[in-house]
């Protein structure tokens, strides 16, 4: 936790030991909304109630989003995401789920370069790796990827699949969710 929510969490936990003490402070005279009870006393009590429920609450989303956190880590330690050298400019790219940053894979030959030198790439007519002709449209580009998906290339197979999965490259979804 950083130093913030940690702040945040032990004045939780003061904030609710208070209001338990308040809460049991309170004169107790029956259910609330109980005729016998003094004016005002039910409206306090039920005040002091929602509070206390509102830091709880709070607490426990704390506790969630950090656990969160450490799953997140701990998968990240386990499974590093993988990485490969971009042949066009030599940088360093991860392979992600971020599409803004995903690496562009070319449907001839399944090879892939950074995001950057994808889109200046789609200014030519061929691929920049194998130099065989790119997809004229998506259309095309998904025939491609079928081809080699029904030729058995892995690259395909896999490319193929997360298409589906994300509902990607307009594929239509095989059962649609409801």
């Amino acid at each position: 936790m950083d130093t913030k929510t940690t702040n945040r969490f032990e004045e939780l936990k003061k904030e609710i030991a208070e209001e338990k003490q308040i809460i049991k402070g309170l004169p107790w005279w029956g259910f609330l909304g109980d005729d016998t009870s003094p004016p005002g006393d039910d409206k306090l009590r039920a005040e002091h109630i929602q509070s206390l429920m509102d830091k709880q609450l709070e607490l426990m989303l704390i506790i969630e989003n950090e656990r969160i956190d450490d799953v997140v880590r701990k998968h990240e330690e386990l499974h590093p995401s993988e990485t490969f050298e971009c042949p066009i400019c030599l940088e360093t790219i991860s392979m992600s789920d971020d599409l803004d940053n995903a690496p562009v894979m070319y449907q001839c030959c399944g090879g892939a370069n950074c995001r950057q030198c994808g889109n200046m790439g789609t200014k030519f007519s061929k691929c920049p790796l194998c130099r065989a002709e790119l997809p004229k449209g998506q259309k095309e580009s998904m025939a491609e990827f079928v081809k080699s998906a029904e030729s058995g290339k892995a690259w395909a197979q896999s490319k193929l699949g997360h298409a589906y999965l994300h509902h990607r490259m307009a594929l239509p979804y095989d059962n649609p969710p409801r």
